[in-house]
């Protein structure tokens, strides 16, 4: 039997992220869709997507993780405000606890990519807490893409940093990185 990878898409869609920002995070998540299905093809993969957007409110792209052959990316509409990462890290933690339950950390590997000015209006330390006790996100492949200027980039690295276990793992509005650090395991 394939070995099953999860592929979780977390996509910030507070104000700041509206006009470029939202474009780029949405050819971003297509070329990723794309270019799975064709690994799923050679390589034998079973590849799993989920995806979560949050600003004041959560919402998941479906209940649990489909195939990469079923997923539908419906480009996400820019909504409130507020940035509360903390509540979809909390959302997420949830999700990754029943893929735990569900699947031995032997049979999947797992992907989390979010995409962010990581700019945040609530407090990460309790989501970051309950996250770093999760077998399955300490095990994960993190990444974290960010957009900004000079003066929010330092703020968005900051942040992203107390979810993320280094730097190297942030990548700044740069997509063919993005990519290489996605897909260099199916090399």
């Amino acid at each position: 039997m394939a070995g099953v990878d999860y592929f979780y898409i977390v996509i910030d869609v507070s104000e700041s992220m509206q006009g470029n920002r939202i474009g780029a995070v949405n050819d971003a998540v297509n070329n990723i869709v794309f270019r799975l299905k064709r690994i799923k093809a050679a390589k034998g993969i079973i590849p799993q997507i989920i995806s979560l957007t949050y600003s004041v409110d959560v919402q998941w792209s479906t209940p649990f993780p489909v195939d990469v052959v079923s997923f539908v990316y419906c480009d996400p509409l820019v909504v409130g405000k507020a940035s509360n990462m903390a509540k979809a890290l909390l959302e997420l933690e949830t999700k990754l606890d029943r893929q735990s339950q569900a699947v031995s950390a032997q049979e999947s590997n797992t992907t989390i990519i979010y995409f962010t000015d990581g700019l945040v209006t609530d407090n990460l330390a309790e989501a970051r807490d309950k996250l770093f006790n999760n077998r399955v996100y300490k095990e994960a492949k993190k990444i974290a893409v960010t957009f900004g200027d000079e003066l929010t980039l330092d703020i968005a690295k900051e942040n992203l940093l107390t979810i993320l276990d280094s730097e190297k793992d942030i990548v700044v509005d740069d997509f063919v990185e993005l990519n290489r650090i996605i897909f260099e395991q199916y090399k």
